[in-house]
C-alpha cells in the first residue's frame, strides 16, 4: 500500500482531526487453547505471542512503544492510530471481564523531543478466575 493509499484509508478511518496520541491502551491478554499466550493491543491493532505471561506482556510493550515511536520519528502521525475491529472491544465488554492497570509504556517524540507516559490497561476475560488473576 502506498502512503497515498494510506492516507486515504487513514482519512475514511479516523477523519481529518489533528493527531493526538491517546493517553492510554487496552490489551486483552489470554491463554490460548494450545496453551500459548496472546496480547492484543487494542487501541493499534498490534498483536503478540509468547510461551509464559512475563514474555507476552514484554512482547507487546515493546511492540507498542517501537510502533508508535517510530510513526512519529518517520513523521506518520495521522497515522499511527489504527483501532481493532469492533468485534474485539465487545469481548471486552462483559461483567466477566477482569481489569487490571499495567505499569506505563514511555513514548519518546524525538522530533517535539518530549516523552508520554501512556497508560496500560491490561484485560481479560473471566473464564478461569484464578488464571485470569494472575494474568493481570
Amino acid at each position: 500500500m502506498t502512503r497515498h493509499e494510506m492516507g486515504h484509508f487513514n482519512e475514511r478511518a479516523i477523519g481529518s482531526r489533528p493527531f493526538s496520541l491517546p493517553k492510554s491502551v487496552t490489551i486483552s491478554f489470554c491463554k490460548t487453547k494450545s496453551g500459548r499466550y496472546r496480547a492484543h493491543a487494542l487501541d493499534f491493532d498490534l498483536v503478540c505471542t509468547g510461551t509464559d505471561r512475563d514474555e507476552t506482556k514484554r512482547r507487546i510493550r515493546l511492540a507498542v512503544k517501537t510502533y508508535i515511536e517510530y510513526g512519529l520519528s518517520n513523521g506518520w502521525r495521522n497515522y499511527i492510530l489504527f483501532p481493532a475491529p469492533d468485534e474485539c472491544w465487545q469481548r471486552l465488554s462483559s461483567t466477566e471481564t477482569l481489569i487490571a492497570i499495567w505499569d506505563p509504556i514511555v513514548i519518546r517524540d524525538e522530533q517535539q523531543d518530549a516523552q508520554q507516559r501512556l497508560l496500560v490497561y491490561g484485560a481479560q476475560r473471566n473464564e478461569n478466575r484464578e488464571a485470569a488473576l494472575q494474568a493481570v
